[in-house]
């Protein structure tokens, strides 16, 4: 597993820290990996980046984690068409896409991009865990173009420290060899986000395919966290 104990991330509001856009105050945040400069790259995410993601609403009589992925292209108004089901059990499909009604994006993303948005909900254990692995299949998708699709999901765990609840949202940039470029905290989540953080670092993925070639392409992340019953 890569090693993100490096990594930085500011939360939104920030104005002068690395990973913060200058005068970036109440903004989603910019995430590096401990540089001290923003990059060109990393200036330009900020326009085309995952603005507003209202989390979804687990499904609390599941006893099981459950992993939905949708594919879903970004149109003319900055926002979502309905999204294809690519992946997931029925309880939680549901609020996946739910979600995703209110979900924005930057002035600068281009009509059609097409993404995809995996929801990893924790199911609610008797103490806090830790993180481990797992493979993910999927079947994707008529025609000749699909979005970028996760093969390997890390599960953070609960923090030891942590008595939160709620949902993480990141964006990804992942490039046409399907490696992680750059992520974002879209949403935050007191004590839960560092590890949701560090455990996405550690996804794999097969890069989004454009008329029949890979291409640099962008996917949502959304781990929702259950305090632990103890």
């Amino acid at each position: 597993m890569q090693d993100s104990s490096n990594f930085k991330f500011p939360l939104p509001g920030c104005t002068d820290s690395p990973g913060c856009l200058p005068g970036s105050s109440g903004v989603s945040s910019l995430i590096d990996t401990g540089a001290t400069m923003i990059s060109p790259m990393l200036f330009l995410l900020a326009f085309l980046q995952l603005e507003a993601a209202p989390p979804p609403q687990p499904p609390l009589q599941a006893v099981q984690a459950g992993v939905v992925v949708l594919g879903a292209e970004v149109n003319a108004a900055r926002r979502l068409d309905p999204p294809s089901v690519i992946y997931g059990a029925a309880p939680f499909v549901g609020p996946s896409v739910d979600s995703l009604r209110a979900w924005e994006f930057g002035p600068y993303t281009p009509a059609g991009e097409n993404m995809s948005i995996t929801f990893l909900y924790r199911s609610r254990t008797v103490l806090p865990d830790q993180p481990y692995e797992f493979d993910l299949e999927t079947e994707c998708c008529p025609g000749p173009d699909r979005p970028p699709l996760p093969t390997k999901i890390v599960d953070p765990g609960y923090p030891v420290n942590s008595v939160g609840e709620g949902a993480v949202v990141l964006h990804l940039w992942i490039d046409a060899a399907g490696r992680i470029e750059h992520v974002m905290v879209v949403r935050p989540e007191p004590s839960l986000t560092e590890a949701a953080y560090r455990a996405v670092w550690n996804w794999e993925f097969t890069p989004a395919i454009v008329n029949g070639r890979a291409v640099r392409s962008s996917a949502a992340v959304v781990v929702s966290f259950l305090r632990p019953v103890l």
